[in-house]
């Protein structure tokens, strides 16, 4: 995804992958270089020979081989690479139940609340028409928010996997405050703020790029404003408590933003 590791705190993965049909196994590190595992077979000819075949991926692997296959008396025959690149495709897979969870619905409940406090006040924030939306931040009472899908609110913010959003609009008329909450431009969460507001109608939104580590401007444009976003994903066609499909999108939209990055490796010497 190109994203740096600028804390040193990405962890390392275990990775397995072929090359020609044959497994291998790796570690991909946090800065993203991929350690390939040395690789051994053998097997008896017909005539009961043990013949064993090494792929190796260091120079330092090779020399330790050859020390030992010296003190063995044991005869090395190394096969030149064809020199060819190698390209790999990557596939991850993780579990995504959590994205429905109640912790889940309560984190995306805490941003759209402290994203009502930058964006109209503290004071605003602590009113009692909130008490709802902060008991189940605080202990998990009630049900203030829910994971959804809309594919049209999707395609109008046109966001990628390194976008937050959050979008809050304040209806007067029906005295509701409701926020819309986009992690990594995938995972978009509804929660009712309240529902005995009792000011003017209000529409703020609130992006930030986490790969630049900035804030957005100018987001939602193709919304046109909150408060029609928000009558959007109200509506009929909204899809909610669907985890396959927000990670049907999700997965798409990773795709999409990774799918000009390759990873290139020349074929190793096969020892």
């Amino acid at each position: 995804m190109g994203i740096a590791n600028r804390r040193g705190d990405v962890p390392s993965i275990d990775v397995s992958f072929r090359i020609d049909g044959r497994p291998f196994k790796g570690v991909l590190r946090g800065d993203g270089e991929l350690v390939i595992q040395n690789r051994r077979e053998q097997q008896l000819t017909g005539h009961g020979k043990l013949v064993k075949r090494w792929w190796l991926f260091t120079t330092d692997s090779f020399e330790q081989l050859q020390k030992k296959a010296a003190k063995r008396g044991e005869r090395l025959v190394v096969e030149e690479p064809d020199s060819r690149e190698i390209e790999f495709v990557p596939e991850s897979f993780m579990p995504l139940d959590f994205i429905n969870s109640l912790d889940a619905k309560r984190t995306a409940s805490k941003v759209a609340l402290t994203c009502v406090a930058e964006k109209l006040g503290q004071t605003f924030a602590c009113l009692p028409a909130f008490d709802s939306v902060r008991d189940f931040i605080r202990k998990g009472e009630g049900d203030c928010a829910r994971l959804f899908f809309n594919q049209n609110f999707a395609e109008a913010t046109e966001a990628g996997p390194f976008q937050h959003l959050v979008i809050l609009s304040c209806d007067a008329r029906k005295h509701t405050v409701h926020a819309i909450v986009m992690f990594f431009g995938t995972m978009t969460y509804l929660v009712q703020l309240s529902s005995n507001h009792k000011g003017i109608d209000f529409g703020a939104h609130y992006a930030f790029d986490a790969r630049k580590r900035e804030e957005v401007p100018v987001f939602v444009a193709h919304l046109e404003n909150e408060r029609l976003a928000m009558e959007d994903v109200l509506g009929g066609s909204t899809r909610f408590g669907d985890v396959a499909a927000v990670a049907e999108y999700g997965a798409a939209v990773i795709q999409r933003a990774a799918s000009p990055r390759r990873i290139a490796a020349i074929v190793p010497n096969n020892r």
